[in-house]
């Protein structure tokens, strides 16, 4: 399983649940909107690497 097929099987809001339940001290969890940015970078990336499909 790649790093996309996981983020695509759980989605964007159970990721973000857990940064701010895990980190829910940091600042930076409250504003999601570069975390989703980077979330729709990674499940854009196709994986090429050895083993690729």
């Amino acid at each position: 399983m790649t790093v996309r097929d996981l983020f695509e099987s759980v989605g964007f809001d159970a990721v973000v649940n857990v940064l701010q339940n895990t980190y829910r001290n940091e600042k930076s969890v409250r504003w999601t909107a570069l975390y989703k940015e980077a979330f729709d970078e990674l499940v854009k990336l196709e994986f090429a690497g050895e083993g690729a499909r």
